[in-house]
């Protein structure tokens, strides 16, 4: 797997208990053994949520944009309700749902007021909740996250010469009529309260294929922009 994302710096002491952003959905072409994705992903030691849209031939059965999650805990992991544990509590908007493309969905991960790990989808302002992980099922995150990332994340196996797409299939340009975007991008801290991101970093494992951009507040605006993508 490869990446391009911004990412929190890592450190113990940080307290995360949410993140949210708007991602920009697109189309990448991948190969039938191939998938691309874009999300939201919280961490804390091996434990880890991710929220977003992916491109996965061989687990959707098409090349289109759908909305996914998968967690990571001790040792085990998944994607949407592959294994036990996933509450899903909105049918109308279930994991595995296909997205329209050039469009964008705003998402959040955060902690429920009983301590569960919820996924939410707001829409005209209105925060609707969609399903839940159960803090049990953690260990490193039961109570908080220590890192957040925001960005793309390819898988290529290697049977094939050529790289899956990332974002629009363009790098990272401070153009959101050309790069894959996440807007609004905010953090949770520990006491519930949603800041702009601080002591971030860029990181991408692959630059001649993948880029990202931390572009900060694009012409004086006041939502916090990042941009992202690749040529494959």
């Amino acid at each position: 797997m490869q990446h391009a994302i911004i990412r929190t710096k890592a450190n113990d002491a940080k307290k995360f208990i949410g993140a949210k952003a708007i991602l920009s959905i697109h189309k990448p072409k991948v190969e039938s053994n191939q998938w691309s994705s874009s999300r939201i992903k919280l961490i804390n030691g091996g434990d880890s949520i991710e929220f977003g849209w992916m491109v996965n031939p061989e687990k959707f059965k098409d090349y289109e944009p759908h909305l996914y999650a998968k967690f990571a805990a001790g040792g085990k992991g998944c994607i949407n309700t592959e294994c036990p544990g996933y509450v899903q509590v909105d049918e109308k908007s279930s994991l595995g749902t296909m997205l329209p493309k050039s469009m964008a969905i705003a998402l959040s991960i955060g902690k429920r007021v009983d301590g569960n790990w919820s996924l939410s989808i707001t829409y005209k302002g209105a925060v609707y909740p969609i399903g839940y992980w159960p803090k049990t099922l953690f260990s490193s995150m039961a109570e908080v996250a220590s890192q957040i990332e925001w960005g793309g994340e390819i898988y290529n196996p290697g049977a094939s010469k050529s790289q899956p797409e990332m974002g629009t299939g363009k790098k990272a340009t401070f153009d959101d009529e050309i790069s894959a975007y996440f807007t609004q991008a905010k953090i949770a801290d520990e006491n519930g309260q949603y800041v702009e991101p601080y002591d971030v970093e860029e990181e991408a494992d692959c630059k001649h294929f993948y880029t990202v951009i931390d572009a900060g507040h694009p012409g004086h605006s006041a939502w916090r922009v990042f941009y992202y993508g690749g040529t494959g």
